[in-house]
This record gives structure tokens, sequence and C-alpha cells, in this order.
């Protein structure tokens, strides 16, 4: 039995030492760590966050960011209403730090009307703009809004544009993207909004109900 042993742990040796003469063995044990610069949670240094699918969000899961905040926000498709928005937003993008914020992506959210619902509350409707709104005044550098899918319709469009010449951002926005919000672009007062943001290079309007005269 004691002989097996021996050979047995012999066998052993010579095969661990085949394995780690393997070069593609070596190169994996050599290669450097993945760089992860999105963290969902729980980053304090991190200048990206990405919290995408989040749906509802809870306390504990809110990111702690550093007082420096953070450069880019991603909340893709996370089913954030106007309570979620608020509370995510106060962790994440205090006044102080919101004027880091470079990149906001907020597709696919609840944040505007949504008139397909008749048990939501109206009062609640208005809610997801004003509060999204309440941020972005603070944002004065912020070069890209992705809002896209949040049923904004025209008063949230314009609410959004109203923040962002409050934060001066009008004069580094390079991109807006209000596709698929239900906007129908009638009030004159809108048109006159954007083409005030005078480094905006791209504007992305589709999908939604305007109709040209």
């Amino acid at each position: 039995a004691t002989v097996n042993v021996g050979l047995e742990s012999v066998k052993a040796s010579v095969s661990l030492g085949r394995v780690l003469r393997d070069p593609e063995q070596q190169q994996q044990q050599q290669a450097p760590p993945l760089f992860r610069d999105l963290a969902p949670v729980g980053a304090h240094s991190r200048q990206s966050l990405d919290l995408s699918h989040y749906q509802r969000l809870g306390l504990q899961e809110m990111p702690r960011v550093s007082a420096e905040g953070v450069s880019t926000l991603i909340l893709r498709e996370a089913r954030l209403d106007a309570e979620q928005w608020a509370r995510l937003s106060a962790s994440v993008l205090a006044p102080a730090p919101a004027a880091a914020l470079r990149h906001l992506d907020i597709r696919g959210n609840k944040l505007g009307n949504n008139s397909s619902s008749k048990t939501q509350n109206p009062e609640k409707k208005k809610d997801g703009c004003a509060a999204l709104s309440s941020v972005l005044e603070h944002c004065t550098g912020l070069a890209e809004l992705i809002a896209r899918g949040n049923n904004l319709r025209d008063p949230g469009c314009g609410s959004v544009l109203s923040a962002l010449k409050t934060a001066g951002a009008t004069k580094c926005l390079v991109k807006l993207d209000f596709a698929d919000n239900s906007a129908m672009m009638v009030d004159d007062t809108l048109l006159s909004m954007i083409q005030k943001l005078t480094c905006l290079r791209v504007l992305d309007l589709s999908w939604n109900v305007i109709t040209l005269p």
C-alpha cells in the first residue's frame, strides 16, 4: 500500500509538471486580470457605473461612489420609475457629483407618461419627468444624454431641455437621443430649445409621431 501511494504520488508529480510546462497553461497563468471599468454595484472609485437591467433596484444594492462622482452612468432597461430614480440619483448623483457626469444612458425605463396604463396615478406620471429634470439641472458638463423609450412625450422632452438649459449643458451637449418617446414636437418652443444646443452633433428623434407640415 505504501509503494502504491508513492507511485501515485510520483505519477501525480509528473502529470503536474507536464501541466505546468504546457505553453497554453503558462500563457493563461501569466495573463493579466481582466480590466473592469464598469462595476454593477458597490464601487467607490469607478468612473463608470452600469446598472442595466437592475429592475427595481433595492436599497442594499444602491452603489456607493467616490466624492468626485462618476462620468458615465448606464441604466438601460432598468424599469426605473420616479421613486426608484429619485433614490438612485440621490445615491449616485447628488448635486455635487452630478457635475462630473458626462454620459447618461436611461433608455427603456418608465420615467415619462404612460397613457396606455389606465391604473397609473396621473400625479405619479409627472413625477418621473420632474425627478429626472431636477437631477439634470446639476449636470453642468453633460455631453451625451440617451433617453429613448421613456415615453416622455412633448412635456417631458420640454422639461428635460429646460433642465439642460438651467445647467448650462446647452454649450457642451454633443448627443441627444429622444427616440421612441411618443413625441410630436408640435410646440415651437421645443424646436427652439433644441436649436440652442450649439455643440449638438447627434440628434435622434426617430420612432416618434412627428408630422411634417
